[in-house]
C-alpha cells in the first residue's frame, strides 16, 4: 500500500526543527556572553542550526572566545553539508590567522 502522506508536508520547517533533540541556536545565541557558558552549552546538548548563516555566526563566536580547536571540529563536520565553499575557505583562513596570534 502506498503512503498517502509525506511527512515533510505535514510539518512546517519550524515545527521540524523543534522536534529535533537539541537546542536551537536561534534560541540561545543572545545568551552566549562568555567562554564558560559556551563550553557548557557545547558539552550539554547538540546545537541545531537552521541556516548556513547561523553556523558561520557560531563559528565566529567560537573564534571570538579563542576556541579555534572546537571551531575547526565544527567546520570539519559541516564542510560537506554547506554548499558555498568560499564561505568555508574564508572561515578556515580567519581561524588559522587568529590561532597564530
Amino acid at each position: 500500500m502506498k503512503n498517502l502522506f509525506n511527512r515533510d508536508e505535514l510539518f512546517s520547517s519550524e515545527e521540524k526543527l523543534e522536534m529535533l533533540d537539541g537546542v536551537l541556536y536561534q534560541d540561545i545565541k543572545d545568551r552566549i556572553n562568555n567562554k564558560v557558558f559556551l563550553q557548557n552549552l557545547i558539552m550539554s546538548s547538540p546545537i541545531i542550526f537552521s541556516s548556513k548563516d547561523e553556523i558561520l555566526e557560531f563559528i565566529d563566536i567560537l573564534n571570538e572566545f579563542e576556541m579555534q580547536k572546537i571551531a575547526f571540529e565544527y567546520m570539519d563536520r559541516i564542510e560537506t553539508q554547506i554548499n558555498n565553499i568560499l564561505d568555508i575557505s574564508e572561515m578556515y583562513n580567519r581561524l588559522l590567522n587568529d590561532s597564530k596570534n
